[in-house]
């Protein structure tokens, strides 16, 4: 330790921003200027990520079922890490004051290290590396409820928003919405005037992703009631519906997806001339399609698909038999993915979402947040 000590800061700090994220966690508990610089150093800390997304882009972090609570026959889901190794590990949530959270969350975006988490009446910033999360303040609205939830980076000034949807309690108009936004650097909710959300129905699991400071949702068109995919630009905050590939009529959502490939925005939805094959379509400019391939009659069943990680695999999920499947689609190869501790008497309400691990400070203890 003396030697490190005469080591140049400088030096040491070059050697650190090169180690991954789960070694720098241990080492925080090397001496006190060690924590503060992996703790507090923000300077620091963008560095790091910057110089490592790229080797933890192949993370997935997974919304699973565990196990049954047999006097309430709900089913209790739990999230779990995959990694490039394919062995999936259980990752702990934050403590939330209902003892219903663990059935009724929803992962409702990530980006660059953090995960939104949302129920019912809470929203939570969390980061499953630090185990660090921020309850959300009270909403500008009061007496409305939750409809749907989505957060995002803005890159350009360096902070994480969150859009709610809310229906206010009491209101005439079924499709009476209101959209509020929130900023992390602020801490606090703004109403966001004439978003056009009013000509769509969104629900509770309808968010997508955030891809270059565009939030994308599913949604269903008020008018005619078609499964539409919208955008909501962090500029003009305007509601926008994105034309879909052509010949694709996206009937059911469960055999398709929005997911990020090879730096793009993916569509990967069943086949217009055969629904047991899955086409995979890429997004240029906006509402620009260009289909780049087939995937054909992977098995009897249709799977779902979920995200493309590790590159050029897609993540299934088999729905009779309760498997999850990493499906290479250049190689055409598939290999069954090992997730310890899950239930598996068949997967519902799944999520899944391409992860990035950071070493960024979002914490509120415990203790302050639920009174606890």
């Amino acid at each position: 330790m003396e030697k490190v000590r005469n080591l140049p800061q400088e030096l040491v700090e070059n050697i650190l921003v090169r180690l991954p994220c789960k070694s720098l966690m241990r080492f925080k508990c090397v001496c006190k200027h060690w924590f503060a610089l992996l703790h507090y150093d923000t300077k620091f800390l963008s560095r790091h990520f910057i110089k490592n997304q790229n080797s933890a882009a192949n993370d997935v972090l997974l919304k699973l079922p565990s196990h049954i609570v047999n006097d309430l026959k709900l089913e209790i889901y739990k999230l779990f890490s995959l990694s490039a190794t394919g062995i999936g590990m259980e990752t702990p949530i934050p403590p939330w004051p209902s003892k219903y959270f663990s059935r009724c969350y929803q992962i409702c975006g990530h980006s660059n290290g953090i995960v939104c988490l949302s129920s019912l009446d809470y929203i939570l910033l969390y980061n499953p590396l630090t185990r660090e999360f921020r309850k959300l303040p009270p909403f500008t609205i009061e007496h409305s409820s939750r409809v749907a939830v989505g957060m995002g980076y803005d890159s350009f000034t360096d902070d994480f928003k969150v859009i709610s949807i809310r229906k206010r309690q009491n209101a005439t108009d079924y499709y009476a919405r209101v959209v509020e936004q929130y900023t992390l650097s602020t801490d606090s909710w703004a109403v966001m005037p004439n978003t056009n959300v009013e000509l769509l129905y969104l629900n509770y699991n309808d968010f997508a992703m955030c891809f270059n400071r565009t939030f994308y949702w599913w949604a269903r068109y008020r008018e005619d009631y078609s499964i539409v995919i919208v955008a909501l630009n962090m500029d003009d905050g305007v509601f926008q519906m994105v034309p879909k590939p052509p010949g694709v009529n996206i009937i059911e959502r469960n055999g398709s997806t929005l997911t990020v490939w090879n730096d793009s925005i993916s569509l990967v939805c069943c086949s217009y001339q055969s629904p047991s094959n899955f086409d995979i379509w890429v997004m240029g400019g906006f509402g620009s399609w260009t289909h780049m391939r087939t995937i054909k009659h992977l098995t009897e069943e249709v799977p779902k698909p979920w995200v493309f990680w590790k590159g050029n695999e897609l993540l299934m999920e088999m729905v009779s038999c309760g498997k999850i499947t990493s499906y290479n689609v250049d190689t055409k190869e598939s290999k069954d993915v090992l997730i310890k501790m899950m239930h598996t008497d068949g997967i519902s309400c799944f999520q899944a979402v391409n992860y990035v691990t950071r070493l960024m400070k979002v914490v509120t203890k415990i203790k302050e947040t639920f009174g606890i």
